[in-house]
């Protein structure tokens, strides 16, 4: 994933992901990429620009969204077709419908 100043319009650096993040979303200074090619949620550090943390979902996610507390996400898959609750701190699915 490349990471810009859009200020300078220019590319700052790269983080390594091992499949392109279809979707993005930002929480206490948390950056969280979904994957639907791997079946993952990744946590980015935006001010060190590393992956902190990785979690594999149950299924093949097709979007995601941080619930307003920011410490909980509900991902939605197609195969199976799911609505996951994700607790982002321990990075794990707490409930599936």
């Amino acid at each position: 994933m490349a990471v810009a100043n859009l200020a300078q319009f220019r590319r700052v650096t790269a983080i390594p992901l091992s499949h392109a993040p279809d979707q993005l979303a930002y929480s206490r200074n948390r950056v969280f990429a979904l994957s639907r090619e791997g079946a993952e949620l990744v946590e980015i550090n935006p001010g060190r620009f590393e992956v902190v943390g990785r979690m594999a979902l149950p299924g093949k996610p097709v979007s995601f969204r941080i619930l307003p507390d920011g410490d909980m996400a509900v991902v939605v898959t197609d195969a199976p077709p799911a609505l996951l609750r994700v607790d982002l701190g321990k990075r794990r699915v707490t409930g599936t419908l």
